[in-house]
């Protein structure tokens, strides 16, 4: 049902933004990326099918992360609790909150990160 209303967007000439929890790209931290979605190289595959996907938002990294895949972007947010030191093998964190904050405009957007 999805990849039909994909598909109808990009017959009205509009833009996607997919929203999950688990990241489908790895963001380079071990500890994080043992957790991404599952099946996640066949779900990229999907979406590069489908160009009017412009932007993926997801969270479950405990870190702000910007990762271009394609002509996709792929925009990772902090974690409400405390977020994992980036790279690292082995349990490392910061006792920070934080979230992403998203402001839309006809063809971009602008992306925050706030910590607290």
């Amino acid at each position: 049902q999805f990849w039909q209303r994909a598909s109808i967007a990009k017959r009205n000439n509009k833009n996607i933004v997919v929203v999950m929890h688990h990241h489908p790209h790895p963001v380079s931290t071990p500890l994080v990326d043992a957790c991404m979605l599952k099946r996640a190289g066949k779900f990229l595959t999907q979406l590069k099918e489908h160009p009017e996907i412009k932007l993926m938002i997801c969270g479950h990294v405990h870190g702000d992360y910007q990762i271009p895949y394609d002509k996709l972007m792929i925009e990772a947010c902090p974690a409400t609790s405390y977020q994992w030191q980036k790279g690292t093998s082995t349990l490392s964190t910061k006792k920070k909150k934080g979230f992403k904050y998203f402001a839309f405009h006809a063809n971009t957007y602008q992306a925050s990160a706030v910590y607290i």
